[in-house]
């Protein structure tokens, strides 16, 4: 292989890491309910790749039911069941999963910048829709307002979807319940908006990107990250979750990309809890781990 192949392999497949300051004791924090939402609206939409990602994390998830922690089963919602509407339904969840895409909108829009994220509510589709454009005029006030986009390029079949801004988080999803939040989707951590409404929400561990990124990359980080959270041996003792993210390689992304926005290989992951004692935050039961692994 030669260096270019080489450097762009390295791009592809590392992570740039950015961790925060945890505090180290022995109180664990964990969610506040045990229901789990995999919300992945291109599951089934072809060459879109992100079944794997979710049935990824269904396994993890499957593997780890000793843990006797998760209502089962973990099921998967998506294409359409991954809605708008269910995006209000957020906080009946205590750990939600998002692998979708997002784009961000920047200044230029004269009211960004911020991120979105991409539902299963389509909003266009070619020779279906009306004169106005939409499929239906069920969220006019929500694009009107900016509580909602419309994608601004369409999926590999052609249909646009509505797409989830920071404002519809605040306006509409009900109070969550010390959720975790992987939100896996491109720019999602750009900056703060999209991770400040779901915090005021009642979230308290989240992460995502800061641009673009590959599907690749987000999925290989996912896995890194849970099978250490959620071991499928239940000899292994399970891990916070700033230990598991301390055990991921950091390699330093290749300079010369570093200010190309467009650039896929430039992502790199962002942990954010809510309050240094969020990096003590478990998936099991604080007393299983005290018993069993002191």
């Amino acid at each position: 292989m030669n260096a270019n192949r080489c450097t762009a392999t390295l791009i592809a497949l590392t992570i740039l890491l950015s961790i925060p300051q945890v505090t180290q004791s022995s109180e664990y924090r964990y969610p506040g309910n045990s229901k789990v939402l995999l919300y992945a609206p291109g599951y089934s939409t072809p060459n879109d790749e992100q079944k794997d990602i979710a049935d990824d994390g269904q396994e993890v998830f499957f593997e780890a039911e000793h843990f006797n922690t998760f209502t089962s089963p973990v099921a998967i919602l998506g294409d359409a069941a991954a809605s708008v509407e269910m995006v209000k339904k957020f906080g009946d969840y205590g750990t939600v999963i998002m692998h979708t895409h997002g784009w961000y909108w920047d200044s230029t829009t004269g009211i960004g910048p911020f991120p979105g994220f991409r539902t299963g509510t389509v909003a266009l589709e070619y020779g279906v829709a009306p004169d106005n454009g939409l499929v239906d005029d069920q969220y006019l006030d929500d694009l009107l307002f900016w509580r909602l986009a419309v994608s601004k390029k369409p999926n590999t079949v052609g249909v646009y979807h509505y797409v989830v801004l920071p404002w519809f988080v605040e306006k509409y999803v009900d109070s969550m319940d010390d959720t975790f939040m992987y939100l896996g989707f491109c720019s999602s951590m750009h900056n703060d908006e999209m991770w400040k409404v779901f915090k005021a929400k009642g979230a308290k561990v989240a992460f995502g990107w800061s641009r673009k990124i590959y599907r690749e990359t987000n999925e290989t980080f996912f896995i890194a990250l849970m099978e250490k959270m959620l071991p499928g041996d239940e000899n292994v003792k399970p891990l916070t979750v700033a230990e598991s993210f301390a055990t991921i390689p950091q390699v330093v992304w290749d300079e010369s990309l570093k200010d190309k926005e467009d650039n896929y290989a430039n992502g790199r992951i962002i942990f954010k809890p809510d309050s240094p004692d969020w990096g003590n935050f478990i998936f099991k039961d604080p007393e299983y781990i005290v018993a069993e692994f002191k």
